[in-house]
This record gives structure tokens, sequence and C-alpha cells, in this order.
């Protein structure tokens, strides 16, 4: 049977259910379930019908609906773990609705008004019972535990999830690998909405703007339905937006933090919230705002190497320069929620809109010194970034309830800017002593890098400004969606119940990248802008600040007396370079500008060149257009069995522009033009993916869950553009873009078993299973002789090497287990009972067949850096996915007292697979990361918290290896120090009964 077939045999079955069914006019029961002392509303209760299959589950604000219940005399049974469960006999009459507002007692309470439910616990419960009741297999951040301890930022609480770990920037969460799967495999969701992506090369989404204020709740959802987009592997992160509660509530917070690394005490982070309700609770409104400063500066220190030997046992690294790099960032984030709800009988209108804008500006100053004789001078850069990122996420959404009926409506905007106005590189460089030596010589070949740096004359006095790169660059991506879902609840006796489900999706998508490079030698090689600059502006110089003998601009003229240069890694190499005056940098660059720009181009002296090449060649512009519809069952049979299949077919239609051209083109200003054209090429592919779920409840206190699912990655944006290059030269190369190229396809397979009862909290075991068909590959390189017509490729160009993308045949196979403890010592004696714990451990392991095109050098006159021959390898290799590490471990341990609250916790990840190579020496892995966490809070009278962040405790460290052949040899080290975050949080709630 053919994928369409299947298709419409579910919905010929779905049309087919009997009318008589849905046809009879029963009872309906609504109310709010809240905690009986507190009055705060419970999300994720159920609410059942003793006996039958007839039930419902809280929403947020604790409601919850059953249609459709017979006539007869029912007990109501409601449940939460942590709470007593309720129970309450109800005689329903056909046609009538009746209201039931209830109270639930926490457990093993004797006198209700002694009991306090702690905040951590609080925070625990809610994930505990959401993540059971969810149809989804998924991992909760509770608005309890995220309001009552925030972490420094949301991708922060993400890593302490099961199967979650995440990249950094300057040790600042920024984009969340799921289950080993690269970030470009998981989706960012606002409310169901994804966020539009902020990678100019992938569909990666950073989660850097997001404030943990704004939030209500974080999914982490590892299973898809029917009725959800297929686009990711790993998983898919939902953040929840906060939305106003039962009266008025104001909340300020003022926060200082202070930065380790840099002695940084001028970072700030200030916040305020209110919300409202109004007309009887039926219309609300919550807005947030937020401004924040960051240091996010780093010490970074890197080995540059080179593999000599093909056989594993016996190859040897050559290292040939050290690079010591000072990375000065500074964050400033403004953010802002605003959100307007409408209660409606039996339904909602809820308008939300959230808005980050996120500005860097990051100075980098790198010192690099060769460990090898004849292998260049000492060089200083230094980088000048502004980066702007502004996101834009507005949705409507509307839902109601006919009687056995529920349609639900979305149409959503969403938008993220990247501007990088300003990446400019300028490059120094020190070939000579003040008295004419070498300013490196007689260094040892059998040295560590790190001693290389004794080995230096170097003397910033003598830097002479050497050349600037200036490469501006924007992304913009922009996304229209509308949606429309009905649902049918039906009932087949007291025993049988469920929800028949339908809807349909479109989604249009926009997205542009430009790029722009230039470049400008200033130093002695053949152009006279030193000596033009100084006659020109006579004013800007002092003896001594040109070079007599080469014309260069030195160092000395650029540095700024106002500010001291850094230790570095905790002085272990001595002060740093001096910091420049950025502003004299950029009056070099104006002038470089105007140079190209004002002066006919016969009598430019070669010092600008703007490549054309590079400023076209990456340049794309496109759209893609969605569309999606689905069929979905879910069937209740009791209380011990829920079935949902579901079928989802989706069709995806991209149009993308690029550039072919020649990069080789010869002769005087050669970069300034370049042989291309702009190329359109279309895409069109369509899946039908069914998915199952099975849930079984034999007990009260144990669940399994089962899904086999079907989920796709669409290729990146610059693999399917029509981008293509041909270079002639010592390296004749030719590069082709596969536009073409097939999503890959992933066949899901989960096992979850759950243990819940209120002494032992919850813990689960997930085992998880991934078969990828269709895995994209890229930069294999080899000889396109014998398979150029296969490419396209003219037969002129057969003997070029080519680099090409392509859809693997093998396939990649992923598993895993993931364990999870969640409890608290409620019902331990004394202070005991204020504990709150949390532990979870993934286990991960995957395999690929990885491309073999590989070219080696080969040495055979003792000189490495002058190879004498090439040897092609070209056979597969197999090993892990890339940003896949094999442990992940997370542990916290809090403790609530009156109104004090204590967090420790603990993150281990063991090392990742970063870089694939042909030759295993050659591929690189992170170090393992462990790190410590501390958090804390005071309440005071009058709504005012006191509270505190110690972020990496330990001093933990970021470090990049290649595999050797006796233990892993160390490339790269970053380190970020420690950062405290202290601050005041004011809130008050007046609660209008």
């Amino acid at each position: 049977m053919n994928r369409r077939n299947s298709f419409l045999l579910l919905l010929v079955f779905i049309i087919l259910v009997p009318v008589s069914v849905f046809a009879q006019k029963n009872a309906t029961l609504k109310g709010v379930v809240k905690d009986a002392k507190t009055g705060e509303k419970m999300y994720s209760a159920t609410v059942y019908l003793k006996g039958t299959s007839i039930g419902s589950i809280t929403d947020e604000h604790g409601k919850y609906i059953i249609t459709g219940i017979p006539s007869g005399e029912y007990t109501i049974e409601v449940s939460y773990l942590g709470y007593e469960h309720f129970t309450k006999s109800i005689k329903f009459e056909a046609g009538k609705e009746y209201e039931e507002n209830i109270g639930l007692q926490y457990s093993g309470a004797v006198n209700l008004e002694d009991v306090t439910i702690t905040a951590q616990a609080e925070g625990q419960m809610d994930a505990i019972n959401q993540q059971l009741r969810s149809d989804d297999i998924m991992s909760v951040v509770s608005a309890d535990r995220i309001r009552e301890l925030p972490d420094a930022n949301a991708a922060e609480s993400l890593a302490r999830l099961p199967g979650v770990s995440l990249q950094r920037t300057g040790g600042e969460g920024n984009k969340v690998v799921i289950r080993g799967m690269s970030p470009k495999y998981n989706k960012v969701m606002i409310d169901g909405v994804d966020l539009a992506g902020s990678d100019a090369n992938d569909r990666s989404t950073s989660l850097s703007g997001i404030s943990a204020y704004s939030l209500e709740g974080i999914e982490v959802i590892k299973s898809a339905r029917a009725d959800m987009d297929a686009d990711f592997v790993g998983g898919a992160v939902n953040f929840k937006l906060r939305s106003a509660q039962e009266g008025f509530r104001a909340e300020l917070m003022a926060q200082g933090t202070y930065n380790d690394l840099k002695s940084d005490f001028g970072n700030y982070n200030f916040m305020g919230s209110i919300s409202n309700r109004f007309f009887d609770n039926r219309f609300g409104i919550f807005a947030m705002g937020q401004i924040e400063k960051l240091n996010r500066s780093a010490n970074v220190k890197t080995i540059s190497t080179e593999t000599r030997g093909f056989d594993e046992e016996n190859e040897e690294f050559i290292h040939y320069r050290l690079t010591l790099e000072d990375q000065l960032r500074t964050i400033k984030r403004n953010n802002a929620t605003l959100v307007f709800d409408y209660t409606l009988k039996d339904g909602s209108i809820k308008f939300k809109n959230f808005y980050s804008n996120r500005s860097n500006h990051n100075e980098f100053y790198s010192e690099k010194f060769p460990s090898r004789d004849g292998s260049g001078d000492v060089y200083v850069d230094v980088r000048d970034i502004s980066f702007k990122q502004t996101m834009f996420n507005t949705n409507l959404a509307y839902d109601q309830q006919f009687g056995s009926f529920i349609i639900n409506a979305v149409a959503a905007y969403a938008s993220t800017k990247t501007d990088n106005p300003t990446d400019m590189r300028f490059n120094f460089n020190q070939a000579k002593t003040g008295d004419g030596s070498p300013v490196t010589e007689n260094i040892p070949q059998d040295i560590y890098p790190d001693d290389a740096i004794n080995y230096s004359n170097f003397d910033y006095h003598y830097l002479g400004f050497n050349r600037i790169t200036f490469t501006p660059n924007n992304m913009d991506q922009s996304q229209y969606q509308g949606e429309v879902n009905l649902d049918w609840e039906f009932r087949m006796g007291e025993k049988v119940s469920g929800i028949l489900k339908v809807g349909g999706k479109f989604k249009h998508q926009d997205r542009a990248y430009e790029y722009d490079h230039w470049t400008g030698n200033f130093g002695a090689a053949g152009n006279e802008l030193g000596r033009d600059y100084q006659n020109d502006y006579p004013e800007l110089f002092e003896p001594g600040d040109i070079d007599e003998t080469t014309k260069e601009i030195l160092y000395p003229y650029f540095i700024d007396p106002n500010i001291s240069a850094d230790k570095f890694l905790d002085g272990q190499f001595g002060p740093f370079v001096p910091r420049v005056d950025i502003d004299r940098l950029q009056h070099i660059t104006d002038y470089m500008m105007y140079e190209y720009y004002a002066i006919p181009e016969n009598q430019q002296k070669d010092v600008v060149m703007h490549n054309a090449y590079l400023s076209r060649t990456y340049d794309y512009t496109g759209k893609e257009d969605y569309t999606a519809a689905y069929l979905m069952a879910t069937f209740n049979f009791g209380r011990m069995f829920t079935l949902i299949p579901g079928v989802r077919f989706e069709q995806n239609k991209t149009e993308y522009t690029g550039t072919k051209g020649r990069s080789d083109l010869s002769g005087p200003n050669y970069y300034r033009y370049v042989d291309d054209r702009d190329t359109t090429t279309y895409r069109d592919n369509t899946f039908i993916l069914p998915n199952i779920h099975l849930k079984v409840k034999p007990l009260n206190w144990l669940q399994f869950h089962i899904a086999y699912t079907h989920t796709l990655q669409r290729p990146n944006y610059t693999q399917i553009i029509p981008r293509e290059d041909i270079s002639d030269g010592a390296n004749n190369f030719y590069v082709i873009n596969n536009t073409q190229l097939k999503p890959e396809l992933s066949k899901n397979f989960d096992f979850v078993t759950s243990f819940h009862e209120n002494h032992l909290g919850l813990f689960t075991i997930n085992f998880f299973n991934k078969d990828i068909e269709n895995k994209i590959f890229n930069d294999f390189t080899q000889p396109v002789a014998g398979r150029w017509e296969e490419f396209g490729i003219a037969e002129v160009f057969q003997g070029y090497n080519y680099s090409w993308t392509y859809n693997d045949t093998i396939g990649v196979n992923l598993k895993g287990i993931e364990l999870d403890w969640q409890t608290s010592f409620w019902y331990l004696p004394g202070f005991l009972k204020g504990f709150v714990f949390n532990i979870n451990y993934t286990f991960i392991k995957s395999k690929a067949t990885y491309p073999a095109g590989y070219t080696e050098s080969v040495d055979h006159d003792g000189n490495p850096f002058t190879p004498d021959s090439t040897i092609v390898y070209n056979t597969p290799y197999e090993a892990r996915l890339i940003d896949q590490p094999a442990h992940i471990l997370n542990i916290s341990l809090g403790y609530d007292i009156k109104g004090f609250s204590i967090r420790a916790s603990m993150r281990y990840q063991d090392d990742i697979f970063r870089g694939t190579s042909f030759k295993r020496p050659d591929r690189s892995i992170t170090g393992s990361y462990l790190r410590f966490d501390l958090s804390a809070t005071q309440k005071f009278p009058l709504g005012f918290v006191l509270f505190a962040n110690l972020n990496n405790l330990n001093n933990a460290q970021d470090l990049n290896y290649k595999y050797g052949s006796v233990g892993n040899y160390p490339t790269r080290l970053e380190n970020y120090g420690m950062t405290i975050d202290m601050g005041l949080r004011w809130s008050i709630v007046v609660d209008k009964k």
C-alpha cells in the first residue's frame, strides 16, 4: 500500500466513526483545580470519572472541562502528584452543565494550616505532573522553578534537563544540543511558534536573547506527534510566555554582576513587570521589560598543528604557531514581552508578543608566536566587532469549544535580523628587533608550544601596521504562518473515549544573506600609504610613529594610554599588548575607503582591495513555502491504555538565488572583478510521516510510554543555494553545491518507564533509538575524473578536484538511555523535610560513516613546510556524530527553610566530537566539562527577595584536543572565569476575590 492510500484510509476511518456516538446530548462538567491553602491554580491535574475513560487535564490556569457525560451518578476523582486524591459523587442529568471547583490538600497534611510547601518542591511537583500528563515525551522546567531560583539565563535552565547540552560563547549558553544532535537538528519555539533562525548558514536558533523573567515554563519535546511540525531530529524547545494571573501583580528586579576574569563590577540587569485582570477576570494584560549589560570576556590559547605521517601509530604533530587571544566581549540586551488574553465562554483569545534586541561590542587582541624556525614573524591582530541581533515573535491564537468540538486557530509572524556592520581585523607584525636581528631564532624542534614565547624577542614598539580586513555582513529572515486545528471528542460507552483531530498549516519564509569583503595593505609590501599618510596628516604623527626604514605606522601610535593591559591566564604569559584606540584604527579604515571611492582607478596605489569574488560568492536570497496537513486520533481505553496514531503530510518548496562564477581571473586588479552570474534554483519535496504513541498505566505508580515517530532535518541554507566556483592554478578546484539535496529522515523509537509516587517522586528510564536516512555530508573532495557528467560539470574541468554535498546511502544510527530522578523529602522529620533532589544521567552512542576525500602532503627532504608530493586517499571511515557527548550528568540539591532557599548544582559533560577528518589524528574533540553553580534567595517582608547566583565556582574551562596515538594533544583552551550575580527583587500581589 503506498503512502497516499494509507493517508486516505485513515481519513475514511475517521469519517466512518458512527455519528450516533457524538449525537447524544450529554452533561458537561467544568471548574478550576487549586491548592486548598494558597489558592494557586494547578496545571496538569487530572480530573476523571472513576471507573470510566471520561476525563480531562487542567490547563495553565487550572481550568478543566469534561463534555459528553452520560446520565447517571459518577465519582469524580482528581489527582496531582504530591497532593491527596480528591473524590466526590455527582449525579449527572443529560443536557445540564455542572461546575465543581476543587481544592487539593498537600500530601500527608494533618492540619492544613501547618503545611508549608517549599518553593523548590512546588516547582519540582509542577514539572513532574506536566511531564506525566503529557502525550509527548518531554522534560519540563516549571514556572515556579524559573521564578524562585532563576538561572543566569533561560539556556542554563535547559542544561539541567536530561539529554541536553549547550554550546557556549564566553561561558554563556547560546545554542542547544539535544541527545547529541547538533543545534541545527533542533527547533526553538515560543508558545508553539517557531523562532526565525539566527544562523546565516544553517537552521539553528540562538537562545541567548530569551529572558527567563518572561517565561511561564520551558518544555523540551523529544518525540513528535502528527499535529506537530516534523522538522526536528534531536528535539524541540518550547518557551511558554507568561500571562496575567488573578489580581494586580507587579515585580521589580535590580541586579549587579561581577566578572572575576576581568574584575569587572560594571554589569547590571534591571527588570520590571506588571499584570492584572479586568472585567470579572476575563481580560488579562501582562507586560515585562528588561535591560541588561554583561561582560562575557574570555582568555583563549590556541596551538596550530599539522599532522605528518598517515599511519596512526607513527603520526607526528607539527605545532607551528602559538596564539594567545584576549577576548573582550560586552553584551547589552533589551527584552520585552506583552501578552493580552480574553476568556470566552468555553474558549479564549490570546495575543502574545516577544521582542529581544542584543548588541555586542567585541575587541579581540591576539598575539601569535612561531614555534618552529622559518615559520614567520610575530603577529598581533586587533579585531573590532559590532554585532546587533533583533528577534521578534508575535502570535494570535483562538480556542473555542462547541460541545464535543474544539477549534484552534493561530496566526503568527516571526523575524530575526542580524547586522554586523563593523567586523574589522587589523594586523601588525614584527620581523626584526631594534638591532635588526630576527624576532625569533634558534627555536628547538622539541619544545612545547607554551615555551615558544621564551624564544621570541617580541617588543610591541617595533610592530608595524601591516593589513586590514573589513567584512561587514547581515542576515534577515522573516516568516508568516497560519494554522487551523479541529478536535472532535467522542465517547463509545463509558470505557472508550477519545479525540479525533485534523488540521492544516501554511508557512512562508523569506531569507537573505549579504557579505562584503575589503582588504588593505599598509605595510612595506610595495605600497606608499605610510609616507602619504604622514604627509597628508603631519599633525597626527610624532617622531617614532613611522618606521624610518619600512615606512610602516608603528603600534605605539594607536595605543590608548587610558587603558591598561590585562594579565592573560592568571599571568601565566605576562601582560598583554597595550590596548589601542579603536577610533584611530577606524580613521585608517575611512581613509582606505576614501582612497577606493574618490581616487580614479588608474591613480590608486593598489592599497585597497574590494574582493568582488568573496563579496559575491556567499550571498544569497530565497524563500520557502511550507504546507502541512494531518489526521490524528487519541483513544482512551479506560484509565489504563491511551493509543495515539496519526499521519502527517508535509510539502516544502524552496527558491534560492546564488552566485555561479570563476575566481581564477588573473591580471591587474583581479580582485575588482569576478566572472559570475545569479542563478535561481527550485526544490520541491513531499513526505507522509506516520507516528504512533502508546501509553500504558497498569498501576497507579507505574506508567509506560512507547513512541515510534518520523521526523525531518532540512538542508542548511548554504548547502542548497546555487553556488559554484571554479579555481585554476596550482590546485585546480571545482566547488559545486547540490541544490537538490533531500532532507534527512529520522525514524525514532522511544520507550519510557515512569515510576511515580508521593514519597518516591518521579523516576524515569528512557531508551531511545534513531535511524537517520539521507544524512547530508559536505566538503567531500576528490578528483572529478569519471564523474563529471554525474554532476553536470563541463568535460574541460574533469581533471579538477571537486567539493560536493550529497545524501549518504549508508545511514546513521544513534541510541541512548536517559535516567532521571526528581524527588523531595517532605516526609522526613524536622529540618530534613526541606531538601529537594534532582539527578539525571544520559548515555549516547552513535555511528556514522564519513566520506574519505583526503589529500596528504608528503615530505621527502626534511622540511615539513615544503611538501614534495601528495597522496590521495578515498576510503570511508566510521566515527560518532559531530557535537555528540557520550555521557551527561546533572545533580542538584536544594534546601528550603522558611524564607530561605539554596541550590547547589553540578553538571558533567563528557568529551564532544567536534571535527572530522579522514586521518584520525586530525579529528578534534573537546575535553570533559565539570562545573559547579550555587544559587540562593532570602525572602523578606513586604515582598522583597535578596538573591545571588555564583556561576562556574570551580573555574571550568572549555578545552579542545586532537587525537594522538599516545594521548590527546591539546589545541585550544578557553577560560572565562566565575561570575557572581547579586540583586534584589520586589513583588506585590493584590488578589481580587
